[in-house]
This record gives C-alpha cells, sequence and structure tokens, in this order.
C-alpha cells in the first residue's frame, strides 16, 4: 500500500502566462512529453491536485521563503482523490537555489490524519511500510514536532502535466484556478466548502487579468527543446510559491502581525 518516491536533485522554472500563450505551449509540449501518470485518458485540462500545509505558529516555513533563505523545506500532505480509500502523500519539498528535492510516502488518509495530528503511525500502518518509507515518515514528524507545526492552508488548482515517460527526467506542468482557503483541521480539509476561500489569480503582465503557472522541471541537462520554447514564448521567470501566496491572499500574516507573533520569532 505504501510507495515511497525520493525524488533526484531537480531543477524547477516557474513561468506565468497567458491563456492563450499557455495553449500555444501545449501543443509544442505535446510533440516532446505524454501526459503523466496521473492524467485519465481523455482529461484536457488535466487533474485536481490539492495540498494541506503544514507550518509552525509563527509561520516559520513561509518566512524563510519570503526572507529568500538559501536552504529551505517546505512540509504538506497531497492528494489527487477526495474518496476515503484514496491514497494521500506526506511530502518533504527541499529547495537550495533552484535545486530542488521531494521525499513523500504514500499512506491512507486516517494515517496522514494520526501523523498531522501530532501522532505515529498505527500497528497496521507499521506493517505496511517498508524501510525507506519509514525513514521519510520519521522525518516528516521530527521536522513536525520541532517546529510545532499544524495544518495552515489548504491550497487546490488545476494541473495538466506532461513528463517523460522513463525516469521522470523531463516534467512541464500547466496549473489554473489556484485557491487557497484556511484549514488548521481535517473536517475543515475534507469540508472546504464551509471555509471561506480566497482565488489566488497571478498576472502574466499582459492584457488578461488571470494567469497560467508554469512550471518546467529538469534532472539532467537543460533540454534544448525547452530552452527554444523559452526563447519563443519570450518568457520572464517568476517567484510563485502557492503555499506563500496563498498565505499572503488570506491575510494570514495580519493577524500574527497585529499581535506581534510574526516579528518576534526567530527564523531559525
Amino acid at each position: 500500500m505504501v510507495n515511497q518516491t525520493l525524488q533526484k536533485e531537480r531543477y524547477e522554472l516557474k513561468y506565468v502566462v497567458s491563456e492563450s500563450a499557455a495553449m500555444a505551449m501545449r501543443s509544442l509540449v505535446r510533440t516532446y512529453l505524454p501526459p503523466d501518470e496521473h492524467t485519465k485518458n481523455g482529461e484536457v485540462d488535466g487533474y485536481m491536485v490539492e495540498s494541506w500545509y503544514l507550518d509552525s505558529p509563527h509561520l516559520l516555513l513561509y518566512r524563510q521563503t519570503q526572507d529568500g533563505l538559501r536552504n529551505r523545506y517546505k512540509l504538506r500532505v497531497r492528494w489527487y482523490d477526495r474518496a476515503p480509500d484514496a491514497p494521500a502523500f506526506i511530502e518533504i519539498k527541499r529547495r537550495t537555489d533552484d535545486v530542488i528535492q521531494k521525499s513523500r510516502a504514500e499512506l491512507t488518509k486516517d494515517e496522514v490524519l494520526r501523523v498531522v495530528n501530532g501522532g505515529q503511525l498505527s500497528k497496521f500502518g507499521l506493517e505496511l511500510c517498508r524501510s525507506t518509507d519509514s525513514e521519510v515518515i520519521k522525518d516528516f514528524c521530527n521536522r513536525r514536532d520541532r517546529l510545532s507545526a499544524h495544518g495552515v492552508v489548504l491550497v487546490t488548482y488545476s494541473r495538466e502535466a506532461y513528463q517523460s515517460p522513463v525516469g521522470n527526467h523531463v516534467r512541464i506542468t500547466f496549473d489554473r484556478n489556484i485557491v487557497g482557503r484556511r484549514c488548521t483541521l481535517w473536517q475543515e480539509v475534507m469540508s472546504p466548502r464551509d471555509v471561506s476561500p480566497s482565488y489566488v489569480s497571478p498576472s502574466d503582465g499582459g492584457p488578461v487579468a488571470d494567469g497560467v503557472v508554469v512550471e518546467m522541471k529538469y534532472t539532467r541537462e537543460y533540454p534544448e527543446w525547452m530552452r527554444e520554447l523559452v526563447q519563443l514564448f519570450e518568457l520572464q521567470r517568476v517567484s510563485f510559491p502557492k503555499y506563500n501566496s496563498c498565505v499572503d491572499a488570506l491575510g494570514l500574516t495580519s493577524v500574527l502581525k497585529s499581535s506581534g507573533r510574526l516579528s518576534n520569532a526567530p527564523l531559525s
């Protein structure tokens, strides 16, 4: 049941484009990459991604990104299907400059709830784990405990994704309709309609109000066709961390600032 993946070091470049540019880019990307494993047959606009981000009471992980710390990470839970029996993944996403490394472990949603609530896996969950999975879960729990981390924001968006069929060495995603909801409890995560959402609409700098977030990822040399794609569409790199953007859109930092908890909290 449990399947852990430790990705190789990967480079990640982000851009924001108009919907018309995204459609044109899609046509070219499809000549090099097929849809990823989460895309169902017949889907054109991709699938839903939901990520529940954890952070300290002082939003330490948020502030590390805001301050541009060279070495930083995020803790999150991600799933692609809301059904109770569908799996979820606990993830640690580390960044050093442009280099990304992500470790994840697949769990049942019941086991994820145990971990997020500050506990450990049940006996049943432990029996399903391999040694590599156990290391990821142990690392996640250690970081959770050091931060006194809890659920902060649920980030939801539609993802259209393409990747190399062998080895996942090259991956391009188009993310649309990014929504942030303040969710501190599992019940809120599973019932987001009861929680006020905040839509995050990145501007592409052009005439349209909403942009599409394009992420280009590769583990080996920068593909020449990807370089040509950037030049053809005159793409300009941007910094667009979804978690931070949703925290800002929801106004969560203003609450901490007014109480003095944000400005007085150390970064390490």
